[in-house]
C-alpha cells in the first residue's frame, strides 16, 4: 500500500494543474465574450435619477446590485441553452 503514495500524490497534483489550466481557458474565454448593448444602456439609466433620490440609493449600491442581477440571470439564460446541463 505505501509503494502506491507516490502514484497518488502525482495523481492529485495532476488534476489540480489539469482543474487550475481548465478555469484558466474558461476565465479567458469569458473575458474575450463582448458587452451587450443593453448592459451599457442600463447604467445611463441612473443618470436620470434625480439627486434627491440618489442621495438615498448611494449607499444601497443600487446600480452595482442591478447590474449583478442582471448578468445572473444573463448567465442562468447561457447556462440554460447548454443541451448537457439545460
Amino acid at each position: 500500500m505505501l509503494a502506491l503514495l507516490p502514484f497518488y500524490d502525482t495523481l492529485e497534483h495532476w488534476f489540480k494543474e489539469m482543474l487550475y489550466w481548465l478555469f484558466d481557458v474558461l476565465a479567458s474565454l469569458l473575458e474575450e465574450l463582448p458587452v451587450p448593448e443593453f448592459f451599457n444602456d442600463a447604467s445611463g439609466a441612473f443618470s436620470s435619477i434625480p439627486p434627491s433620490v440618489a442621495f438615498y440609493l448611494a449607499p444601497m449600491e443600487l446600480e452595482l446590485g442591478l447590474s449583478i442581477i442582471l448578468g445572473a440571470y444573463v448567465l442562468r439564460f447561457v447556462i440554460r441553452r447548454i443541451p448537457i446541463i439545460g
